[in-house]
């Protein structure tokens, strides 16, 4: 155990970061809740206390968990524990390099978030700082993020990290729900897929009936896993009245993510999404589909 903390701090020191090791709960506590600490580094298993105990902090800093193989199940045990981001040993320079920079990322807007009052002010910060939002959903529209997303999956291919997609279309329904209906089951979908997703992912909105979620540093597995999750919510909605008739809320989900050996292409990763949702219709709807 020593070994493998003086590896993560070799690594952190050699990157450019300040690190201060310590092994004792209550002390990491006290310095997170002091706000001494930008970014936690802690070992799974064996640190789940240390990440309960940052969770529970209103101005928790984000946890990267340090896992051990196999890394196709890394994901899932870092996101059942807590953590925001993940690395697998034996640790690699690029990997927790990529990892710090998604770690500093997410603190930025951590703390933009808390530094605005509010629901309303929020809404009212996002729109000032990143253009125009969907007046039902709040999620912003895919031409805005085209370049971000771009930007990440050239980053993702640089440095080696994970990154996929998973695109949600909502299944038609025998017939066509009044306007007003139509936008409270958008906003359910929406609300689904909020609840769903991490603090670094983005959703946006990629049609009248579409949603598109970037997953940064998420295998395919993650991605599907993800999916699965929203699929379940909408699902559990039930049916919505409108009128004397009732429409029962499913969705279409396609997951798609970057494939090693293929060039960096915003396009392809798209049309892979939308095959698989496609596929998912084909089923029937309410179902998950991954473009492997």
């Amino acid at each position: 155990a020593q070994f493998r903390r003086a590896r993560a701090a070799e690594l952190c020191v050699d990157l450019g970061y300040e690190v201060a090791p310590d092994d004792r709960v209550d002390t990491i506590v006290a310095r997170v809740a002091a706000g001494d600490v930008d970014v936690l580094l802690t070992a799974l298993p064996g640190g789940e206390a240390i990440v309960e105990a940052a969770r529970a902090r209103s101005t928790r800093p984000p946890v990267i968990a340090i896992v051990d193989p196999p890394a196709d199940t890394a994901f899932e045990r870092a996101d059942t524990a807590g953590a925001d981001l993940f690395v697998v040993r034996p640790l690699a320079r690029d990997a927790m390099a990529a990892a710090l920079r998604g770690a500093a990322q997410l603190r930025i807007v951590r703390d933009r978030l808390r530094a605005v009052e509010g629901a309303e002010a929020a809404l009212r910060e996002r729109l000032l700082r990143y253009g125009e939002s969907d007046s039902v959903t709040g999620f912003q529209h895919i031409d805005f993020f085209q370049k971000l997303l771009v930007i990440e999956l050239k980053r993702a291919r640089r440095y080696g990290y994970p990154l996929a997609v998973v695109l949600v279309a909502i299944d038609p329904y025998p017939e066509e729900p009044s306007p007003a209906v139509a936008r409270q089951l958008r906003t359910r979908v929406a609300t689904a897929i909020s609840a769903c997703i991490r603090e670094i992912d983005i959703p946006v909105d990629f049609a009248d009936d579409r949603f598109l979620v970037f997953l940064p540093y998420t295998p395919l597995d993650g991605a599907e896993r993800v999916g699965r999750r929203i699929a379940k919510v909408v699902a559990s909605y039930g049916k919505v009245a409108d009128g004397d008739r009732e429409h029962r809320m499913s969705v279409s989900v396609g997951i798609a993510a970057l494939k090693p050996g293929r060039p960096v292409s915003f396009a392809r990763l798209i049309r892979d999404a939308k095959a698989a949702v496609r596929a998912a219709q084909l089923k029937g709807g309410g179902q998950v589909v991954v473009r492997r």
